[in-house]
């Protein structure tokens, strides 16, 4: 990664329980289940699927780094557009910074980045470790998966659980998001198939064995402006543009 305080533009998104066994109002985390990053105005842009598993606890919010000692933010509204896959969070009181967007297709071999909380709960040490992931773009399709079909980036390097919701930086002086991190896409190829009959039983057997590529899938993020959401009032690409972030 660029040299930037990844802590204050990527921010796990967390679920868990009230704890029944202490006087105090504390929560009993569970898992981290994406990454999130401000949009202005107290909301986080993520992934639906992140929201949609995270909202099933009691507490669900956004983690933040304060003093070497993670603490957390309740959420007080959500909102999920399923189609394309992203959904925003309404939390106060995170400290937290946002970056500019670009909203222009990046040609494939351009080198891009994210950073966020894939697998990042040890509930042994009881501590989140973020992680930041760097390659390139392979491709730049549509994504059939999703019934809004928007376009995506796939990406050299692997996108694994808890990634999800992640911004995708184009790297430089100044790091731009150009995407949100939504998961993998996997395409399989046969390469070998073999069919076996036996002369007793006239049993039929056959076998046979794939190969697959694995990528990661970001949408791009000239895909998702024009999803209008209530909470906001308007559109993504009219929210960012009134916040000056695009």
């Amino acid at each position: 990664m660029d040299t930037i305080d990844v802590y204050k533009y990527s921010f796990p998104v967390v679920g868990g329980d009230i704890r029944q066994d202490t006087e105090e109002h504390s929560i009993l985390l569970k898992q981290i289940y994406g990454t999130a990053f401000s949009i202005g105005s107290g909301f986080f842009l993520t992934a639906a699927h992140v929201i949609n598993s995270a909202s099933k606890h009691e507490y669900y919010g956004i983690g933040q780094i304060e003093n070497q000692k993670w603490l957390s933010s309740v959420s007080t509204d959500m909102e999920t557009i399923t189609d394309y896959d992203i959904g925003i969070l309404k939390v106060q009181n995170v400290d937290c910074l946002e970056m500019k967007w670009n909203n222009i297709t990046l040609p494939m071999s351009q080198k891009v980045q994210s950073a966020g909380y894939p697998y990042s709960y040890d509930n042994v040490n009881i501590v989140i470790n973020i992680r930041a992931f760097s390659g390139y773009i392979v491709s730049t399709p549509q994504f059939h998966s999703l019934p809004g079909k928007p376009s995506v980036y796939e990406l050299q390097f692997p996108c694994p659980r808890g990634l999800s919701g992640a911004p995708l930086f184009k790297p430089g002086n100044s790091p731009k998001i150009v995407g949100m991190i939504i998961g993998n896409h996997s395409t399989e190829m046969l390469v070998y198939s073999d069919k076996e009959i036996e002369e007793d039983t006239n049993n039929k057997t056959i076998v046979e064995r794939y190969e697959a590529l694995q990528l990661g899938i970001a949408l791009q993020a000239n895909s998702i402006l024009d999803c209008h959401f209530k909470l906001l009032g308007c559109s993504l690409g009219s929210h960012l543009k009134k916040h000056q972030l695009i």
